[in-house]
C-alpha cells in the first residue's frame, strides 16, 4: 500500500519530520518557495517542489495524507487554503494536519489550559492562528475530512535552543515573577504527528507540549550550568528593554496540559522536561 504525504512548508519541524516519516516507510513531498521546479529529487524519498509548481495538484491528488506547517500571512490568510482549498475539499485524505500554536489560548494568569479552554489570543499573530485553525476545521465540520489541529508549545531542539544562544555570548536572562511557559522538543512533535497519522481522530485538537512548564530564567540558567558557563545576569522584567517578540512572549502566562496526547495517542515523550531535552536532545549537537 502506498504511503505518500505532502507537507506544505519546509521549516524547522518539517525537516525533522520528513526524515522520521521516511523511517516509517513514507514517501514525502515537501513544498518550498525557494525550490526550482526542475530540482525535485535532491533527497532520497523526499521530493522538494515549489509551492506554485503546476505539478503540485497531481501530487496532492496522489497523497494519502497532507500536513500544513505554513503560518498565516500578514493579511491573516492561510496561503495553503487560499491556493489549494478547492482541490483539498475534493479529495478524501486518510489524514490532514495543521500545525498551530498554543499562543491561541492567550493569557490565563499562570493557570493550566487544555483543549477545552476558551481561547483569548492576545495579539494579531495569535488571532490569525485561531482564525486559520477554524478554516481548517470547517473541512471536517462541513465536508467530513479527516482534519487534526496540533497546537505546538515553544519549539526547541538541535540548533534551536538556549544553549546555542549562551554559546554565542548571551550573558543575561529576564526574570518575571510567577511567569511560566511550556515547550516541546522537535522530536516529540514528530512523534505526536506520526502517532496521529497512524491513529486518525478527525476533528480533534491536540496540545503538543512537554510535562513541565517553567520560567524562562530557570531554563536558561540550567542551560548555562550544563555548558559550564557563569551564572547569567538576571534582569527583572520591569527593567528589561525587550524586543516586541519578547514582549509578546511575556504577555501570555499559562501552563499547557498535554494529557490528551498521552491518553488518546498513547504518547510517551522522549523529552518530558527541559532538563532531559537540553541534556540529551540538544547538548550532544552543540
Amino acid at each position: 500500500m502506498k504511503k505518500r504525504i505532502l507537507i506544505f512548508g519546509n521549516g524547522y519541524v518539517a525537516k525533522f519530520l520528513s526524515k522520521e516519516l521516511i523511517n516509517h516507510g513514507w514517501y514525502v513531498y515537501c513544498t518550498s518557495r525557494q525550490v526550482e521546479s526542475n530540482n525535485h529529487n535532491e533527497f532520497k524519498n523526499i521530493t522538494m517542489i515549489n509551492f506554485s509548481d503546476p505539478a503540485l495538484p497531481e501530487i496532492l491528488k496522489s497523497a494519502n495524507a497532507i500536513l500544513s506547517t505554513v503560518p498565516p500571512n500578514d493579511e491573516m490568510i492561510d496561503p495553503v487554503l487560499e491556493k489549494y482549498l478547492g482541490l483539498i475539499k475534493k479529495e478524501k485524505f486518510e489524514w490532514i494536519g495543521y500545525l498551530s500554536s498554543t499562543s491561541v489560548y492567550g493569557n490565563h494568569d499562570g493557570k493550566w489550559v487544555n483543549e477545552e479552554t476558551k481561547c483569548f489570543p492576545s495579539n494579531l499573530k495569535s488571532k490569525a492562528r485561531l482564525l486559520v485553525e477554524q478554516e481548517w476545521l470547517k473541512l471536517y465540520l462541513e465536508h467530513k475530512l479527516s482534519v487534526h489541529i496540533l497546537r505546538l508549545s515553544g519549539i526547541y531542539g538541535p540548533g534551536r535552543n538556549c544553549l546555542e544562544e549562551i554559546k554565542n555570548g548571551k550573558d543575561f536572562t529576564v526574570v518575571k515573577k510567577n511567569h511560566n511557559f511550556s515547550r516541546i522538543h522537535v522530536m516529540d512533535i514528530c512523534q505526536a504527528i506520526i502517532s496521529s497519522i497512524h491513529s486518525p481522530t478527525p476533528g480533534e485538537i491536540y496540545n503538543v507540549s512537554d510535562n513541565e512548564p517553567a520560567p524562562l530564567n530557570v531554563v536558561q540558567q540550567f542551560g548555562s550550568k550544563i555548558l559550564n558557563k557563569n551564572i547569567l545576569k538576571e534582569v527583572f522584567f520591569e527593567d528589561a528593554n525587550l524586543s516586541k517578540q519578547l514582549e509578546m512572549f511575556f504577555a501570555d502566562n499559562k501552563k499547557v496540559s498535554n494529557e490528551k496526547i498521552g491518553k488518546k495517542l498513547k504518547i510517551k515523550l522522549h523529552y518530558p522536561n527541559y532538563r532531559i531535552g537540553l541534556l540529551k536532545g540538544c547538548l550532544p549537537y552543540c
